[in-house]
């Protein structure tokens, strides 16, 4: 019986794939639109940008400007997603309620309208527990982070009702050790690295050609996010309690506890479909030519003003439970000792007469933040 289990559980995460090599057939530029929305009281954001793919693989993300951004329900409430900076909207701290019907509404500037399906918040399914333990994976290379890490997992009630779907996700947030690294120096009047040594202090020109690492100028955090996706149908257990569901491998490159922020939530249908879609669109044999045979287009957001146009990306409205859990690095480790973290590069010389050497600062992305996390804890 427990074979059994091993078993079903394997197949039932078999979905977990990587996104990360994701490319777009069409060689005309698609509008990428994605945006969510839950029962989470936070600021929730709709991104919109056009995608342009070439051989490799790569796409370019231009990202859309000047757009009217909104969110509204059946029940006449109006949600309004200001532009935050180019290509980013975000409401004002809200949360969505379980079984209203939430419509995502955008107007580009040239006039051009977009709007999705009438889609209904999922109800809340609560993680019951959440484990870690330490592993080795003795495949890997010793040098490797991920070689020694700690599997976190965690378990809940599937809801009685059939046809319930999941997905699970995380983010990770550290201190900021370096704000910019740049093999040229640093061009303040730019914000980011110098394209040419031109913005090198004299003091610095004749220094060893390896990057400078910079240190941050005020409170900044760098966040990880999965390079997975992590989905599940409960038309094989429905009902039943779910364990073991695989999260996340944190590396023992630390001492100090390790902070994740751990999401579940409950999607639509739609939503599970295209990630399906979109995983098989992301599997290949990793050459250059082996490009997928369909792109995956949105399944719910339509271009009304022109009912022909692709639109990629999607409208997830879900209901979530989130926790913070802080992973304890130094219990069990079965007589390891952590991978030390090794930043390429050097220090920036401290100028003649100063006291510290040049800062840069913390710039706002999707992997960086001047924002504390919620619950964040001095280590």
């Amino acid at each position: 019986m427990k074979t059994f289990g091993l078993i079903l559980l394997i197949f039932l995460f078999s979905c977990q794939t990587e996104i990360k090599d994701f490319k777009q057939v069409s060689s005309d530029s698609l509008i990428t639109i994605e945006a969510s929305f839950s029962n989470a009281e936070e600021k929730h954001r709709v991104y919109i940008s056009y995608a342009s793919p070439n051989i490799t693989g790569v796409t370019d993300e231009i990202p859309v400007s000047g757009a009217t951004v909104n969110i509204t329900d059946d029940r006449g409430l109006k949600i309004d997603f200001p532009e935050l900076e180019k290509g980013v909207y975000e409401s004002a701290v809200i949360a969505g309620v379980s079984g209203n019907k939430y419509t995502l509404d955008i107007t580009l500037e040239d006039g051009k309208r977009f709007q999705s399906s009438a889609e209904q918040m999922p109800e809340v399914r609560e993680i019951k527990a959440i484990e870690s333990g330490f592993s080795v994976k003795t495949n890997l290379a010793e040098t490797d982070p991920q070689r020694l890490g700690f599997d976190v997992t965690l378990s809940f009630q599937d809801s009685p009702t059939e046809g319930q779907y999941y997905q699970w996700d995380w983010v990770h947030y550290a201190r900021t050790v370096f704000c910019a690294s740049c093999n040229n120096g640093y061009d303040y009047s730019k914000g980011e690295c110098g394209a040419n040594t031109d913005v090198l202090p004299i003091y610095e020109l004749s220094n060893s050609i390896r990057p400078i690492n910079y240190p941050c100028s005020e409170n900044c955090f760098d966040v990880l996010r999965p390079a997975q996706f992590n989905i599940f149908a409960d038309n094989l257990s429905n009902g039943q309690l779910i364990s073991n569901v695989p999260i996340s491998r944190v590396p023992f490159d630390g001492a100090a506890d390790y902070y994740l922020q751990i999401e579940q939530r409950s999607i639509t249908k739609k939503v599970y479909e295209y990630l399906r879609i979109l995983k098989d669109a992301t599997q290949n044999a990793g050459t250059m030519f082996d490009v997928p045979a369909i792109t995956p287009l949105s399944p719910n957001i339509r271009c009304i003003t022109n009912p022909e146009e692709k639109v990629l990306g999607v409208f997830s409205v879900y209901g979530v439970d989130k926790r913070i859990e802080f992973i304890n690095r130094q219990t069990d480790t079965q007589g390891y000792s952590q991978l030390t973290k090794r930043y390429p590069g050097r220090s920036a010389i401290t100028p003649p007469g100063a006291s510290r050497g040049p800062v840069t600062p913390c710039i706002e992305s999707r992997t960086r933040t001047k924002q504390t996390p919620k619950g964040w804890r001095i280590f």
